[in-house]
């Protein structure tokens, strides 16, 4: 399963040479990666997620079986071992993109795997906010190593 994640960039900076604007781009995206599995993953395992996310209504009997036998109706959790998987995911990043990708095959089963990448319109905005200010701190971080470099 992975979660493709994009974020409309700014347009060129000036001072700034095309390939330190990518390798900004690429350390902020990966920021929002990991934002993205640490803060926003663990809300689609909530009972909550099933009306913000707005999953599909499950089986009756599934949601009744998933009461008897493990004592919750949690999405995306019958016995609890793809919410554990997914605590071990990776982040691909590039200057355009980042790549969230976990090992949970049980979501492949009746389009759990569309369902779980959904992002509502307040955390997109909330990793727009991450990716500015990675990118902002990465700035900042190249003039001062220019600065660094001018003065020896």
């Amino acid at each position: 399963m992975s979660t493709r994640i994009t974020i409309e960039q700014r347009g060129p900076t000036p001072g700034v040479m095309k390939r330190e604007q990518n390798a900004m781009s690429k350390t902020s995206f990966e920021a929002v990666g990991k934002f993205w599995g640490n803060e926003i993953r663990p809300k689609h395992f909530q009972v909550s997620a099933t009306a913000e996310y707005g999953y599909r209504r499950r089986e009756p009997g599934y949601t009744r079986r998933k009461q008897a036998q493990y004592g919750h109706r949690r999405p995306f959790v019958f016995t609890g071992e793809s919410e554990q998987r997914s605590k071990s995911f990776r982040v691909y990043a590039t200057r355009s993109y980042a790549l969230v990708t976990m090992n949970m095959p049980a979501l492949n089963f009746f389009g759990g795997s569309e369902e779980f990448a959904v992002v509502t319109q307040a955390e997109a905005e909330a990793c727009a906010a991450v990716y500015e200010k990675t990118y902002d701190e990465e700035l900042v971080k190249l003039e001062r190593e220019r600065s660094v470099e001018t003065v020896t």
